[in-house]
């Protein structure tokens, strides 16, 4: 089966990476990331890019349904298959 940002399998990865308890900041200006968590962030990405694709709709974007490399990673697949899935 393929693996897909809302799929539990993906969900168990993410749990297991980011283990420990989020915290909700509901002003958005006050929501940053440190140094230490993007490193983290990135060498996670360098583990699993490989297993993703674009998720975006081909109207929205060349690449759609390709897969993906560390290289290719931008935000906004950054934003689907960590960020949202990790903060739901």
């Amino acid at each position: 089966p393929l693996l897909t940002p809302e799929s539990v399998e993906w969900q168990q990865i993410l749990s297991l990476e980011f283990q420990e308890a989020g915290c909700e900041i509901p002003d958005t200006a006050l929501r940053g990331i440190t140094l230490v968590q993007l490193h983290r962030t990135l060498l996670f990405c360098g583990r699993h890019s490989h297993m993703w694709y674009d998720t975006a709709p081909s109207d929205v974007s060349e690449t759609s349904g390709q897969p993906l490399t560390l290289e290719s990673l931008n935000l906004y697949h950054l934003n689907a298959w960590v960020i949202m899935p990790a903060t739901r």
